[in-house]
């Protein structure tokens, strides 16, 4: 019930800061907004926007949510892959991002009927995050097949 609660008091701030014409975070969070009410396109829209102006890997990783959202693992893995290479360069700021990027390129790739492919994906996140409980079960389960 707070989520809720608190959740309608982003939309109503989110709006009004739109008023003001800032860019930046705010559109990041209107699309992560949007992901959640599942308004797909026009989040794409606002991190299409942005990404021209600011080249920051969580762009790259929302769009990537987007794409698996929509079952276009291909765009997806794509999306992924821009956000794990940006990352790559402050990953000691960002281990736990980057672990979960890392996940996510793995579900892509076996989803892409590519499992073995995804097996490097998912040592790189745990070795990014040992507490990747997820990542490290779905590495063992394609090492045990």
């Amino acid at each position: 019930m707070a989520f809720q609660h608190y959740y309608e008091e982003m939309k109503i701030l989110l709006n009004r800061i739109e008023n003001f014409n800032f860019s930046g975070w705010t559109a990041i969070y209107k699309s992560v907004q949007l992901m959640i009410e599942g308004d797909l396109a026009a989040a794409e829209n606002i991190l299409r926007a942005v990404q021209n102006k600011n080249g920051d890997w969580f762009i790259y990783a929302n769009l990537g949510r987007i794409f698996e959202a929509q079952r276009s693992f291909a765009r997806a893995l794509e999306q992924y892959e821009l956000a794990a290479e940006i990352i790559s360069g402050s990953i000691a700021d960002n281990s736990t991002a980057a672990s979960i990027i890392f996940f996510r390129i793995a579900r892509c790739l076996t989803a892409l009927s590519r499992p073995v492919d995804a097996v490097p994906a998912l040592q790189q996140a745990v070795e990014l995050n040992p507490n990747n409980h997820t990542a490290r079960l779905e590495l063992d389960r394609l090492l045990s097949n």
